[in-house]
C-alpha cells in the first residue's frame, strides 16, 4: 500500500503567554492588600485609570496597620528581579519570570519540562533554558523538582561537580547510613568522594524558599460563604474589599488627538482591567467548587472535612493544578464569622474504613482529642494513638502520627508525661492552703 502526503486538519486548546495572561496570573496570586498595593501603583502610573467609586483609593473599613503593610520582598520578587538582570532571549525571560511565581512555599518547581512546555504551548528547548535561568538564581537550590536536585544544586555552587553531586544525590539514603561500598558501586565515585560530599550534607537547606519565609500579612476573607434556611450553601465575593477599575472616558477622549500617548496608556490600562476581573472571575470559580467539594465541613462540621488536592480542584474546573495554586494562595473566606484561609481546605488522604478515605486534617483533630482526653499520668505514645484511630477505621502508621502530631506542635508522650509530673510537683503559690 502506498503511502500518500495529506494534510489535515486539528483542533487543540492551550495556553499562550499573553500579556493579558502574565497580567491575570501575577494579579492571580496576590494577597488582598497585595493586590491593594499593585493596583494604587498601577492608577498612580497610568492617568487613564481610575476606581469605580472616587472615595475608593484603599482598603476600605480596615485597620490602618492593614492598609499599609510593610512587604519584605517576596521569593517570587527577588526571582523575577534576577531574572531581568539576565541575558535571556525576550521569551525565555517571559517563561522564567511566570515560573517564578509558581513555585511551592519550599521553593521547589511542581511541573515536569514536558508538562510546561505542553500547558504554554513553549518549545522545550525554551522551557529548559527558563528552568536553567530559575536555578541559577539566589538561593542556591531554588526550583529544583526534587530533594535530590535541589542537593545537587547546592552541591555544584560549593566546588562539587555537577555530575558528581546528582549521581551522589540519587543515593541519599545510601549516604546517611555510611554505606560507601554500595553507594560507590551504585554511583561509579570512589568512598573516599562520597565520603566527602556526606560531610558537606548537614551544611544545605532542603527548603531553599523558606529563607523567604516573612511574617504573615492579615488575611483578608474575600469570599463569603452562607448556609441558608433550605440547608443551600452561597459563595459570594465580597465587593467592598476588591477594588474595581475603569477607564477615565474624558481624559481617554482628550489623548485620542495624541495616538501614541493613548497607545501608550490605553493598552496596559486596558489589561489590568481585564486581569483583575480574570482574578475575580477565577477565585469564584475555584471557590464555589471547593465550597461544593467541603459541603460537609459547612453544614455538619470541622470533623467532616474531605479529602481534597489541587489536581481534584482543577480536574473539576479544566485548569491546570498550579492555576488553583495560585487562585488558594493567601486567599480566605469567611463563614459563620470566621475566616478560613482557602488553603485549609486542602488536605491529603488517609485511607480509612468503610467510609472510604478521610482528610488528613480529620485525623490530626482526631489525634488532639486523643492527647487532650489522654490520662495525665501515663500519655499515649504514638504508636498507642496509630491502634486507636485503626480501631476507628483510620488506617495510619505510627510516623504519620508522629509527623501530624509535630505540624500541630504537640509534644512526644514523654514531654508530655514530663510536664504534666512537673505541674502535678509544684509547689501550691503561699496563701493557697487550708487556713488550718
Amino acid at each position: 500500500m502506498a503511502v500518500r502526503p495529506a494534510l489535515s486538519a486539528t483542533q487543540t486548546q492551550r495556553l499562550s503567554l499573553t500579556p493579558g495572561l502574565r497580567q491575570g496570573m501575577s494579579l492571580l496570586q496576590l494577597s488582598t492588600a497585595e493586590l491593594w498595593a499593585e493596583i494604587t501603583r498601577q492608577t498612580t502610573e497610568n492617568p487613564l485609570l481610575d476606581f469605580a467609586d472616587n472615595s475608593a483609593t484603599s482598603l476600605p473599613d480596615f485597620n490602618t496597620a492593614t492598609r499599609n503593610i510593610s512587604q519584605a520582598e517576596s521569593l517570587s520578587q527577588s526571582l523575577i528581579r534576577q531574572v531581568s538582570l539576565m541575558d535571556l532571549p525576550k521569551p525565555v525571560a517571559l517563561l522564567a519570570q511566570y515560573l517564578a511565581v509558581d513555585l511551592t512555599d519550599e521553593g521547589y518547581l511542581e511541573q515536569s519540562d514536558d508538562e510546561i512546555s505542553e500547558l504554554l504551548g513553549m518549545s522545550l528547548t525554551q522551557v529548559e533554558q527558563a528552568v536553567r535561568a530559575l536555578q541559577s538564581c539566589e538561593p542556591v537550590g531554588i526550583a529544583a523538582r526534587n530533594l535530590a536536585e535541589c542537593l545537587a544544586l547546592q552541591l555544584a555552587e560549593k566546588g562539587v561537580p555537577a555530575q558528581a553531586a546528582h549521581l551522589a544525590c540519587n543515593y541519599l539514603d545510601l549516604l546517611v547510613e555510611q554505606q560507601w561500598t554500595r553507594a560507590s558501586r551504585n554511583t561509579g565515585l570512589s568512598p573516599e568522594a562520597l565520603q566527602d560530599i556526606a560531610v558537606l550534607l548537614p551544611g544545605l537547606n532542603p527548603h531553599p524558599g523558606q529563607v523567604y519565609s516573612a511574617p504573615a500579612a492579615p488575611l483578608i476573607p474575600e469570599i463569603e460563604v452562607e448556609l441558608d434556611r433550605a440547608g443551600m450553601l452561597n459563595v459570594t465575593l465580597i465587593g467592598d474589599v476588591l477594588p474595581r477599575l475603569h477607564l477615565d472616558e474624558v481624559l481617554m477622549a482628550q489623548m485620542s488627538r495624541d495616538a501614541a500617548l493613548a497607545q501608550q496608556y490605553r493598552g496596559p490600562a486596558q489589561t489590568l482591567i481585564n486581569g483583575l476581573k480574570f482574578r475575580n472571575d477565577t477565585l469564584r470559580r475555584v471557590a464555589v467548587a471547593l465550597v461544593a467539594r467541603q459541603a460537609g465541613f459547612f453544614t455538619k462540621g470541622p470533623d467532616f472535612m474531605a479529602p481534597l488536592t489541587r489536581s481534584d480542584l482543577a480536574q473539576d474546573l479544566g485548569l491546570h493544578p498550579s492555576t488553583v495554586g495560585r487562585t488558594i494562595s493567601s486567599k480566605a473566606l469567611i463563614f459563620q464569622g470566621i475566616t478560613y484561609p482557602l488553603s485549609r481546605f486542602i488536605s491529603s488522604s488517609v485511607r480509612g474504613g468503610e467510609k472510604g478515605p478521610v482528610s488528613a486534617f480529620t485525623v490530626q483533630r482526631s489525634i488532639r482529642r486523643l492527647v487532650e482526653h489522654e490520662p495525665a499520668d501515663a500519655p499515649h505514645s504514638d504508636s498507642e494513638i496509630a491502634a486507636l484511630l485503626r480501631r476507628e477505621g483510620v488506617d495510619i502508621a505510627r510516623r504519620t502520627v508522629a509527623k501530624y502530631r509535630g505540624c500541630m506542635n504537640i509534644p512526644s508522650s514523654f514531654e508530655r508525661g514530663r510536664l504534666n509530673a512537673m505541674r502535678r510537683n509544684r509547689p501550691a503559690p503561699p496563701g493557697s492552703g487550708s487556713p488550718d
